[in-house]
């Protein structure tokens, strides 16, 4: 009984079509870059920076996924 648990994926949490969210440590860590790096790729327009409240920014995985790709 306990690996059929196992196999069982995770019930859908209704959120499935919103996108990942990362900190910019994160998105810096995953280009292989700095975090001041990071700002200029934003500052460019490589990469969009999504503001949470007035202190928070968040990257989607896909997009810094998708520029780690190109670069």
């Amino acid at each position: 009984m306990r690996k059929a648990a196992e196999t069982t994926p995770p019930p859908a949490s209704g959120n499935d079509h919103l996108p990942e969210l990362i900190t910019k440590k994160q998105a810096a860590k995953m280009l292989q870059v700095s975090t001041g790096t990071v700002d200029n790729y934003v500052a460019d327009g490589l990469l969009n920076k999504l503001k949470i409240g007035t202190r928070n920014v968040r990257f989607e995985r896909g997009e810094v996924e998708k520029l780690a790709r190109r670069l």
